[in-house]
């Protein structure tokens, strides 16, 4: 098994619909653990993996030529491309049938302040791409901009904790979540080194190995094996809790390996990991929702955050206050 500390990484969005795809790309290659094909650039990458097989009629280098069964595309990956738009001011009259409104009332979008963009008054308006593509409103990037002060930011960040504190995060119901798979992820891979990433918790030093002492040579089966010895001689009475911390990760491993050495696909094996196994998460959010997940889950304003959690909210609220 191997041991790693939670993290926590800003991805800004690079300009224009550039940037939106390579965002999109990134997000989804987490849900995989996969990499880019040789030569392949990002919008590429979305248009085969999220919209091909989604595409009912229509050719993918025009888009707004295109009809998608929306329920069979993994659209999720696309809320993380992030669309700053400066809509033209007559588009706010009348009320009742211009694009203004229906960006103002979409729970995904905020829009109404009124901007300048190259001199000109513009109303700016945030959105994400999926919402573009569900509404047939992709007419409108030919508005798209760079974010001024008047429009409201999103946020993304790649966050490496465990799926204890996946579960939680996973709550905050406004934010855009891509997760990595552990239906499709196969541990026993090369890729995974053959064995189980955990993270290491919040009440285990930083600075001490978490198997320690004379086990800190042992290879998982040499332990797991003397484990085992000390629970049938029934020495595990002397064990700290700790020691059962530890068994219970190698338990979880062994299970699973040998599961997958037995044939099974990865959708079953995944049924004995344990809470602390590693995972990786793409959160996307506004920033007055990243405000308040922090305010929960940093500041602990409704009861104590676990403190597994705190160490990510802190390292994220520590980012966003240095922006």
């Amino acid at each position: 098994m191997k041991i790693v500390e939670p993290n926590v990484e800003y991805w800004p969005q690079s300009s224009g619909l550039t940037g939106i795809w390579d965002q999109i790309a990134r997000a989804t290659r987490v849900s995989y653990q996969s990499s880019a094909r040789e030569g392949e650039n990002s919008e590429d990458f979305v248009k085969r993996v999220i919209l091909k097989p989604a595409l009912i009629e229509g050719d993918l280098n025009d888009l707004k030529s295109c009809k998608f069964n929306f329920d069979a595309m993994h659209g999720s990956c696309l809320e993380h491309g992030t669309v700053y738009l400066a809509l033209p001011t007559d588009m706010i009259i009348p009320i009742n049938a211009n694009r203004w409104a229906q960006y103002r009332i979409n729970p995904y979008s905020d829009c109404g302040t009124i901007c300048e963009v190259n001199g000109e008054k513009r109303v700016a308006a945030t959105t994400n791409i999926r919402v573009l593509f569900e509404n047939g409103w992709l007419e409108d990037l030919q508005y798209l901009c760079n974010p001024t002060p008047y429009h409201q930011r999103r946020y993304t960040f790649s966050v490496i904790t465990d799926i204890g504190v996946s579960r939680e995060a996973n709550r905050t119901r406004k934010f855009s979540i891509t997760e990595q798979s552990t239906r499709y992820c196969c541990f026993n891979a090369d890729k995974f080194g053959g064995e189980i990433t955990y993270v290491k918790p919040a009440w285990e030093s930083k600075d001490k190995p978490l198997v320690g002492g004379p086990f800190a040579d042992m290879s998982d089966e040499a332990l797991f094996q003397r484990l085992l010895t000390d629970i049938k001689n029934g020495f595990n009475t002397q064990w700290t809790a700790k020691t059962y911390y530890i068994f219970g990760l190698l338990a979880s491993e062994f299970a699973y390996m040998g599961m997958r050495n037995n044939g099974e696909v990865a959708d079953k094996c995944r049924q004995v990991l344990n809470l602390n196994t590693k995972t990786q998460v793409v959160y996307t959010a506004f920033a007055k929702d990243w405000e308040h997940f922090l305010k929960l889950r940093a500041d602990s304003v409704s009861g104590k955050a676990h403190e597994n959690i705190q160490i990510i909210a802190k390292k994220i609220k520590d980012i966003i206050e240095n922006f």
